[in-house]
């Protein structure tokens, strides 16, 4: 299961001033970019991730941005020989390809939910080609919170993220998060629940030895199956890396691992994955009959996201002089990010 809720809320401030590239390809190189720039910010800890979420939220701050501050997006999230509306249109291709029919979809073993919404102070003006815009390209619903009230708008906001993660994260907000110059809080949920298409036999899992990125080795609830499943062997630095593919539903969706012989192997392994990378290693995997052993796992996680964004050169937004003027005539910039999740990623960018 994986749950996502990113965040972005903004302040007002004062201030001075068609594609070549396939779908995936252009989603697939930024979420890698993301979990480079998440994972690197501290290599001991676990990082968890939710691109899509993340990458849907950058498009919803694009779509108001405008001259360096848009240049510094588009250079970041697209490459050079994608157009700014094409990406958009791209996005909004794959977010409608992935998600799930609502009727039934829950009893599905395939269901993935995705929803965005814009939580907007009270007489606060937002340009209407950039709400025309938001809800043509990212399906983005409008909702009105007084922040004056901070107390009440987290709970106004805890709310929707509640129930659009069935629950699984209900309080990611508190008075404390906002103040009296908060006037525009974006927020995209992803809710995914997928069983294996071969599923593990309860029977099998027992303790088994996990070895941690220090060397120690720590018994963990470890499941196990013999199955046919896509599985490649490559050469990477000093390490031999295995891929397996083990697919959800009727193959709707896949969950792949990345496994290095060595623990010396992983941080490289994050350090160089690309999209070219990947794919040149999907393209080799081949199905074989594997005997898998996968551990149980629960995350939850609440990273600092600005420190990412930045490492990508994503800065201007930061800046009380950056320019979102296609989104409001009132100046507003952010302040902080934070990424976190249960099971998923989720984060806030806040000004």
């Amino acid at each position: 299961m994986l749950v996502s809720i990113l965040v972005v809320l903004f302040l007002s401030g004062q201030s001075n001033a068609e594609p070549s590239a396939p779908l995936t390809d252009v989603s697939t190189a930024l979420a890698l970019k993301l979990f480079g720039a998440v994972s690197a910010q501290d290599p001991d800890e676990n990082a968890v991730l939710c691109p899509l979420g993340v990458i849907q939220m950058l498009a919803q701050v694009q779509l108001g941005a405008g001259g360096s501050t848009l240049q510094q997006l588009k250079e970041a999230m697209h490459p050079d020989d994608v157009q700014n509306d094409a990406f958009l249109r791209l996005l909004q291709k794959e977010a409608d390809s992935i998600v799930s029919p609502q009727q039934g979809s829950e009893e599905q073993p395939f269901h993935m939910a995705m929803a965005s919404a814009l939580f907007l102070q009270q007489g606060f003006p937002l340009r209407e080609a950039y709400l025309q815009s938001s809800r043509a390209h990212l399906h983005t619903s409008l909702k009105h919170v007084d922040f004056t009230h901070s107390s009440g708008a987290a709970q106004d906001i805890n709310t929707w993220v509640q129930s659009q993660t069935n629950g699984k994260i209900w309080q990611l907000f508190s008075s404390d998060d906002f103040g009296p110059l908060s006037r525009l809080a974006l927020a995209n949920a992803v809710y995914f629940k997928g069983s294996w298409q071969h599923r593990f036999p309860p029977e099998n899992t027992a303790l088994r030895g996990f070895t941690k990125r220090d060397g120690s080795v720590t018994n963990v609830p470890m499941m196990y199956h013999k199955l046919q499943a896509n599985i490649g062997y490559f050469s990477h630095g000093e390490s031999e890396v295995q891929l397996l593919e083990l697919a959800y539903g009727q193959g709707e969706a896949s969950f792949m691992v990345l496994l290095p012989d060595s623990v010396e192997g992983l941080p490289v392994l994050e350090r160089d994955l690309t999209q070219e990378l990947l794919n040149t290693w999907m393209d080799q995997t081949q199905q074989e009959e594997v005997e898998v052993y996968l551990p149980r796992f629960k995350v939850s996680q609440r990273v600092d996201l600005e420190k990412a964004l930045r490492s990508l050169n994503i800065t201007e937004l930061f800046e009380p002089g950056c320019d979102l003027s296609e989104m409001s005539g009132e100046s507003l910039h952010l302040t902080g990010v934070t990424l976190g999740g249960v099971g998923g990623g989720s984060g806030v960018l806040s000004e």
